[in-house]
């Protein structure tokens, strides 16, 4: 029999025991993508609903306040601690006890974290949800692809909105949560293209302190506490409007980047704004391009050859904004973000993101969509 005294001390650590579970479901996950794919499909959307639907109440980001009330409620914390630095004697007991609610709060968190978007990278890939079958494709492959890319992304970029310097402007009668608030759509249609790929409705959020949080360089982010797709709004139009559609994919239970990448292409081609169509057609024009410079340098040349000024102007205006933020926080934050995909056996770390374009390049082989 357990002593009494010794019970209430593992009572202590019940704290431990979310994670612990949420860490050997991993391992049996990795060892078994059906019954993760079982996990991702069935029984993720019902415990993710309830947040999904209070997130879905506001258009600004929850996680932020969350994240502020969190930073301000511990340095209260270690303030209170000050007037019991003339009692040595109670204060290890009171630090004990703040340290022991910091503890808390970071094991539930990392539970969330494992229940509504870890686990996942473990389902069944997109591909095999499409029916597709990814293959290696040469650089005449990739430049012909990139060709119908760049042709649609032309196409669609004609009488958008445009500043004085011929960049992309967003629409004059419209705020940034309606802005955002026009995302979904995009996936509605994608639902109806791919019956498998439905889902629930997901409203992208507005990042207050986007102009900060550019410093880390991260465009968007998935909060698995709020279940929100977190939008930094102060980043150009073009860009913005995909993170959107890239952010609902991770809400939506898609995990690895460069599915949701592709994602946010297919939802973006099919979406009924111009606006969105044009941003997903440049995501893929963008990724595919840096693809094909490395494999065929003169097809490059070639591909970039009669794309007009105005895409031209998107993307300076795209990279000019980034440099401006660019320094140790951004090196840290990139650094941070490529070892959580590899933890998560993203082996190619950020550079994962990329690979949307092997799914592109199926999509262009699968469908002809310009055949």
């Amino acid at each position: 029999m357990i002593p009494r005294l010794g019970l209430r001390r593992l009572s202590r650590g019940w704290w431990l025991l979310p994670p612990l579970l949420g860490w050997l479901l991993l391992q049996l996950f990795r060892h078994d993508a059906d019954l993760a794919e079982a996990y991702a499909a069935r029984w993720r959307p019902i415990l993710i609903a309830p947040l999904r639907i209070l997130a879905n109440l506001v258009p600004f980001s929850a996680a932020q306040l969350l994240l502020a009330a969190l930073a301000l409620l511990f340095l209260i914390g270690l303030l209170s601690l000050l007037p019991r630095l003339r009692r040595p004697i109670t204060l290890l007991p009171a630090l004990g006890r703040r340290l022991r609610i910091v503890a808390i709060i970071l094991s539930m968190s990392l539970t969330l974290y494992l229940v509504f978007h870890a686990w996942n990278y473990e389902r069944l890939s997109l591909a095999s949800h499409l029916g597709w079958t990814v293959r290696q494709h040469d650089a005449a492959e990739l430049y012909r692809a990139s060709c119908h890319v760049r042709d649609q992304a032309i196409l669609h970029r004609a009488d958008l909105p445009q500043d004085q310097d011929g960049a992309m402007a967003p629409r004059a009668d419209e705020s940034l949560s309606q802005e955002l608030g026009r995302a979904f759509a995009g996936w509605e249609r994608l639902g109806e293209v791919y019956p498998v790929l439905r889902t629930a409705p997901v409203r992208p959020k507005i990042v207050l302190f986007s102009n900060y949080w550019s410093y880390t360089g991260i465009t968007g982010m998935f909060m698995p506490l709020t279940a929100e797709a977190n939008v930094n709004v102060d980043a150009r139009v073009d860009e913005r409007l995909a993170v959107a559609l890239h952010e609902i994919a991770h809400v939506a239970g898609y995990a690895r980047e460069d599915e949701a990448n592709a994602l946010a292409f297919l939802a973006g081609i099919h979406h009924p704004d111009q606006d969105y169509r044009y941003s997903a057609w440049l995501l893929a024009f963008v990724h595919m391009s840096t693809r094909l410079a490395g494999a065929d340098h003169d097809l490059w040349l070639e591909l970039w050859e009669p794309v007009p000024a105005s895409i031209r102007a998107d993307i300076s205006r795209r990279n000019a904004y980034w440099k401006a933020f660019e320094g140790p926080v951004q090196e840290t934050s990139t650094r941070v973000n490529d070892q959580v995909l590899k933890a998560n056996r993203q082996h190619d770390g950020v550079q994962s993101y990329g690979r949307m374009v092997d799914l592109v390049l199926t999509w262009y082989e699968t469908e002809r969509p310009d055949a």
